[in-house]
């Protein structure tokens, strides 16, 4: 399994928590939520989590797409998760 696809998400109000349960790190080249950019959205430690602010949306489901940057330097295919 990629590890990208490990990754965790939890949405609290105005809030995201990303996880990352694996050793290596994970840095986003793209971080979205219902299609409007997280630019603090950078990376994401081994075994640690990060919090960033959600936009305002009057709906309560948030779509997380996210693409990382690969070891060669390329971004990975978008992946997709509903909260």
């Amino acid at each position: 399994m990629r590890l990208i696809k490990k990754i965790i998400f939890n949405a609290d109000g105005s809030e995201i928590k990303v996880t990352n349960p694996t050793g290596f790190y994970i840095t986003f080249y793209k971080f979205k939520v219902n299609d409007r950019d997280i630019k603090e959205a950078t990376m994401v430690a081994p075994k640690s989590s990060v919090t960033f602010s959600l936009p305002k949306d009057e709906d309560n489901t948030r779509i997380v797409t996210w693409q990382a940057i690969t070891d060669s330097g390329s971004p990975t295919t978008v992946e997709k998760k509903i909260l």
